[in-house]
């Protein structure tokens, strides 16, 4: 009958083996007997080069002394050229903009909005090629793919549900909302996401 899989997607900024260390998927999975795959968000713009600089007193008042952060990782979710899916004045990132400014990433070539924050690569045919290879080499249950994502991770997990109908059987997003004027189009796909594929 094959294993279940279950794909577990990070935040903006994370990287799988930090973010999986906050979590216990793995094992969950190791004890009922899933595939556990931790996913990594790519990064290719000039900041990731070296790291950041902030005074941690703008993201917490209990210290001012200053951190670094060597990740500036994400997931595209098609937001580089369209701006209606931010709010009226933000320029880029809302988290990052005041921090750093907005991001426009080698793969966008330019062709970047205020909206813009991550890489402009095709994470539904990344996660598709994905699934693909792991069927070549694992003996897996191809109607019980799961996928969880938190932040960034759960607006992808969002995006794939329209990109990929009918792929996962069950989605949790955690902390990320589908983007503003996408919610219908997500409502519309719960069912698609709900049924196993008819084909296996």
């Amino acid at each position: 009958q094959g294993m279940p899989l279950f794909l577990a997607f990070h935040g903006n900024w994370w990287n799988p083996d930090d973010w999986a260390s906050h979590h216990a998927w793995d094992t969950f999975g190791a004890r009922d007997g899933w595939v556990t795959v931790y996913p990594a968000g790519l990064v290719d713009n000039a900041e990731s080069l070296g790291l950041y600089s902030v005074p941690v007193g703008a993201l917490s008042p209990i210290r001012t002394l200053p951190r670094k952060f060597p990740y500036r990782t994400g997931w595209n979710i098609g937001v580089a050229q369209d701006e209606t899916v931010c709010s009226a004045g933000v320029g880029g990132n809302p988290l990052t903009e005041p921090l750093f400014g907005a991001s426009c990433h080698a793969s966008c070539n330019g062709n970047c909005s205020r909206c813009s924050f991550s890489t402009c690569y095709d994470e539904a045919a990344f996660v598709s090629q994905l699934l693909r290879s792991l069927e070549g080499e694992l003996c897996l249950n191809t109607a019980r793919y799961f996928m969880l994502g938190e932040s960034n991770g759960a607006m992808l997990v969002h995006h794939l549900t329209q990109k990929l109908p009918g792929e996962f059987l069950g989605a949790v997003a955690v902390m990320g909302f589908p983007l503003r004027g996408h919610l219908s189009e997500f409502a519309a796909n719960q069912l698609s996401l709900a049924a196993p594929p008819a084909s296996r």
